[in-house]
């Protein structure tokens, strides 16, 4: 995939953090949110490796063919149902934005967590755009996508990362790294799956998935 830049701005980073309140505006925390968003935007270096890969669904569990990737868990099973295929990627802002939060950590913790958050938000606005190209790359063939999906989500175990990473080459293609903990570095990286199937896919989201379903009170899964 071509490179990318994120397309979050101050007023995006505001919002999250007053959680859209609409009292009046802390032109303050405004200002503060566009400096260390600025910072983040110099210091990111947003790319994306991604690659389809067929479902064979003759293993147990279901497998992505030519590839280490199993599908463990019903949550995915379920999620890739009327899909023939997966397509991968992993999204990563690069080191030096660990490196800028890292120092801020030490020097001002208020503009650290300003940036955590931007960094936060603008990889999953790098993930969305992500998502929207493949899917319009599949609409071009007349396929139909999931929403995206990733280890760590209902029972689908975070473990995962490790053949996904291998899968797309993401350590030689962005320099993406797993620990022992089975989380990526930089921190701000992101592997994901869409599935990919013919005709029309009923789009079950990943709350309803999830098996905490029942007891979560978060509604942050939604397609």
């Amino acid at each position: 995939m071509r490179e990318w830049e994120f397309r979050l701005c101050a007023d995006d980073v505001y919002r999250y953090l007053t959680r859209g309140g609409s009292g009046e505006t802390d032109s303050r925390l405004l200002s503060d949110a566009q400096r260390v968003c600025d910072g983040v935007r110099a210091a990111a270096t947003c790319r994306v490796a991604g690659r389809e890969f067929a479902i064979d669904k003759q293993t147990d569990p279901p497998t992505l063919s030519g590839t280490q990737v199993r599908l463990d868990g019903d949550a995915i099973r379920l999620h890739l149902a009327q899909c023939e295929s997966v397509y991968l990627f992993v999204a990563t802002l690069g080191g030096q934005v660990d490196g800028m939060i890292e120092r801020l950590q030490v020097r001002n913790l208020a503009d650290a967590y300003l940036a955590d958050t931007c960094a936060s938000l603008a990889i999953e606005d790098l993930c969305e755009q992500a998502s929207a190209r493949i899917a319009e790359q599949c609409a071009a063939r007349q396929c139909s996508v999931t929403s995206r999906f990733s280890p760590g989500y209902g029972d689908f175990p975070l473990a995962a990362q490790g053949a996904i990473l291998q899968a797309v080459q993401a350590d030689k293609i962005l320099g993406v790294r797993l620990t022992r903990g089975d989380m990526m570095m930089p921190s701000k990286t992101v592997s994901a799956l869409i599935g990919i199937g013919r005709g029309r896919i009923e789009k079950s989201g990943r709350c309803l998935t999830c098996p905490r379903k029942d007891v979560c009170k978060e509604s942050l899964c939604s397609d």
